[in-house]
């Protein structure tokens, strides 16, 4: 339904707001940049993979703290504005050090996108695998083919790899540690795995694969996203190399 009306429930969206899901960000100082952390990359995979997730009371109560770290924020209205002068007492941060702090939050933001990307895939798999099961073609389940195990075993292998990069990455930030590189590796390897993952789950459904019958096609249209916002593909890739090559200069 909130994909044929292109909008969230309401209910959906004020449950994200309450529980501090839909903002990435607390009030930070320009030293500082975005915050991400485990919690919230495992906030991002969770609520990709089933929007309604997030409106549990079980997880409310088990991620409290998490959740209430913006809760003040809510209420904060969109504004619009034509900046010709800017007095240099109003300056956020210091002068000329504007693409540092852009690129700063870049660079965590790429950990949420990876655990967004995750989520879809997971969910996207979820949904397919039990349909193997279930579907019977020449006398038993479409599951019990080897042709059919072999792809569902290297898709489910290549889920786990993109979990642990991104866990991986998260957990560095979180420790204060160089992130850069595996955020990048864990942003371009989910937001490939995304599209290997819908793209297979379509094929082993068949034709219903396609339809708006199961939430298959909808996981497949929203993953291209991933390869592209955040720093593409080929550019998640450079940084990368980058990374590796001042690493075996030293």
């Amino acid at each position: 339904k909130m994909d044929e009306n292109s909008s969230m429930d309401d209910e959906v969206i004020s449950s994200l707001f309450e529980q501090g899901v839909c903002l990435s960000f607390s009030p930070f100082s320009f030293d500082q940049y975005l915050h991400i952390s485990f919690k919230h990359s495992h906030a991002c995979k969770r609520i990709v993979k089933q929007p309604s997730y997030y409106g549990g009371k079980y997880v409310y109560i088990k991620y409290y703290h998490f959740w209430n770290v913006i809760l003040k924020m809510r209420g904060i209205i969109t504004y619009f504005c034509n900046l010709k002068q800017v007095h240099e007492k109003n300056i956020l941060g210091k002068l000329g050090q504007g693409y540092k702090y852009a690129i700063g939050m870049l660079n965590e933001g790429r950990i949420g996108i990876a655990a967004q990307m995750l989520g879809l895939a997971q969910g996207c798999f979820d949904h397919a695998v039990p349909y193997t099961r279930q579907r019977v073609q020449f006398g038993k389940r479409i599951f019990d083919f080897q042709g059919m195990q072999h792809q569902i075993a290297n898709v489910a292998t290549q889920l786990e790899a993109a979990r642990l990069l991104t866990y991986n990455a998260a957990r560095l930030k979180e420790a204060g540690r160089p992130f850069i590189k595996e955020a990048c590796m864990a942003k371009y390897y989910a937001a490939e795995v995304a599209t290997v993952t819908t793209s297979k789950c379509i094929e082993w459904m068949g034709g219903v694969g396609f339809t708006k019958d199961y939430p298959i096609e909808k996981f497949y249209r929203d993953c291209k996203i991933g390869t592209i916002y955040e720093g593409t593909s080929n550019i998640q890739l450079s940084t990368i190399a980058k990374f590796l090559d001042q690493e075996y200069d030293s």
